[in-house]
Parts: C-alpha cells; sequence; structure tokens
C-alpha cells in the first residue's frame, strides 16, 4: 500500500493534506510503496522544505520639539513600531548620533552648546517592545537655551533588536533573525524658539 510518512515534528499530515504546526525547522515528507505479491516495492521519496520565521518589519519614525526656555529639558518620544505583533517580548537596542546638534552625559548648561542628552554611547541603552505589541517609543531629552541660533537635529539609531535570554536582556545578544530593520534611524527635530531683541 502507498503512505506519507513524516520525518520532522514542524509538520503533520492527514490524508493528502499538510499542515504547518511548528517554526523553524525543515518539514520533510516521505512518500512510500509497499510491494505486494505483484509488485515490488517501490524506493521511499523524501520531499524537504524549510519553515522559518515570518519576516518582522521594524521602523524608527521621526520627531521633534521646541527646545523652550526652561526651566526643566524637553523629553521627545521617537515612536517605533513592528507591522505584526510576536509572542514574545523584544529588546530593542539603540543610541544617539549627534550631527549637527551636540550631546553631552549629562546636562550641565543651558548655554546653546550642549543641546540633548547622549543615550546608549557609554552604556548600552534599550526599550522593551512588548509581547503582542506593535509600538513603543525611544525617549530622548532636549536642553533648553534663550541663543538664537538654526534648527538643529540628532538621531536616534536602533542597532539590533534582540530576544530576551532566559527574561535577562543582554547587550551581548545577537539580532534576532526574524526582524528586519527597514528604518532604523529617525531624525529628532530641535526647533529653536528664541527670537531676536528688535532693534531701535
Amino acid at each position: 500500500m502507498e503512505g506519507w510518512g513524516l520525518l520532522s515534528s514542524v509538520c503533520t499530515v492527514l490524508g493528502t493534506t499538510v499542515s504547518i504546526v511548528g517554526i523553524g525547522g525543515m518539514c520533510t515528507i516521505r512518500a512510500s510503496q509497499a510491494g505486494d505479491s505483484s509488485f515490488h516495492a517501490a524506493t521511499p521519496v523524501d520531499q524537504s522544505s524549510s519553515v522559518v520565521y515570518p519576516v518582522i518589519v521594524l521602523r524608527v519614525a521621526d520627531s521633534g520639539a521646541t527646545e523652550g526656555s526652561g526651566p526643566g529639558v524637553t523629553t521627545v518620544a521617537s515612536m517605533l513600531g513592528v507591522d505584526r505583533p510576536t509572542s514574545a517580548a523584544l529588546c530593542v537596542w539603540y543610541s544617539t548620533v549627534g550631527v549637527p546638534a551636540t550631546g553631552v552625559d549629562k546636562i550641565a548648561a543651558h548655554d546653546g552648546v550642549q543641546d540633548f542628552t547622549n543615550l546608549g554611547i557609554s552604556k548600552p541603552k534599550f526599550v522593551i517592545l512588548g509581547a503582542t505589541r506593535t509600538s513603543g517609543k525611544i525617549s530622548t531629552k532636549v536642553n533648553y537655551d534663550s541663543v538664537i541660533e538654526e534648527d538643529e537635529y540628532f538621531n536616534v539609531v536602533v542597532s539590533k533588536v534582540a530576544a530576551q535570554v532566559s527574561g535577562k536582556r543582554l547587550a551581548s545578544s545577537a539580532q534576532d533573525s526574524r526582524v528586519v530593520l527597514v528604518r532604523d534611524t529617525g531624525r529628532v527635530t530641535i526647533f529653536d524658539d528664541d527670537t531676536p531683541v528688535p532693534q531701535n
């Protein structure tokens, strides 16, 4: 008699229907034909297909804020999102890149030189994109001043997206192969709101 056999656990066969029940492996199906008194047995034939994780696309959006006049700094949210939710939380690792705006590790003055707080430079930084969620945000801080200047900007750059390891967030974790960074950089524009003093 003829039959179908499975050599893997990521798929099942019912009749002539193959169903995918797992991901991240090979689905191998073996077709066989037993012999009888009239016919010799046929040589089994295997057919394999790779069952891979669906691609998850991540993008970071641009944002901006008016620098303001104090007394506190301004928090700016750079939104990020994926095109489909995941069953487990993801760690989104990022850093800030200051060109032409100037970033500092700690804001100590409001002189028009220290424009924003560096993140992810001296110490790795991440945000968690929770399981089943499709959007999150990266928060950065913009300094205030009273200096008349051009609008400036800095970038928020996602370096990798990694799964948690035993519930831990490790900077050494590898990029999750399921996630593609289609837009890994979001621009944060600092809008100057200082006006010149009228001249008589």
